[in-house]
């Protein structure tokens, strides 16, 4: 009979380390979310987009593995990004209705100046 060393491992210490590794995940998140937010109050939207295909990424690795309750750390974490996720959210909203008005007032304008120029010939 031949023995096979397996090795002992301890599922709390496992559970730590991935906690761990979640945690350093979800703080480059935020940092990269408050990036973000900053480049979209600044209307740099090309910046923006590239930070998202960025952040999408890392979302996704980080809760992959996800199997169990996240801690409260976490927890914390998570509530952190939805909350820049949401101003981000307003922000857009202004920018895409600001972006509106200003093409309906294009557009008036242009009919104003087609009718003058029919007018006037």
């Amino acid at each position: 009979m031949h023995v096979v060393n397996t090795p002992i491992t301890d599922s709390s210490h496992e559970k730590e380390i991935h906690d761990r590794q979640r945690r350093f995940q979800l703080a480059r998140l935020i940092t990269l979310s408050e990036e973000m937010l900053e480049h979209a109050k600044a209307g740099s939207w090309s910046a923006v987009e590239e930070m998202e295909i960025i952040r999408r990424v890392e979302l996704e690795e980080c809760f992959a593995m996800q199997h169990e309750q996240p801690s409260l750390l976490i927890a914390q974490a998570l509530a952190t990004l939805i909350h820049i996720n949401e101003q981000m959210v307003l922000i857009v909203r202004r920018a895409r209705d600001q972006v509106s008005k200003n093409h309906s007032k294009e557009v008036e304008s242009m009919q104003g100046i087609k009718a003058y120029q029919q007018g006037s010939v």
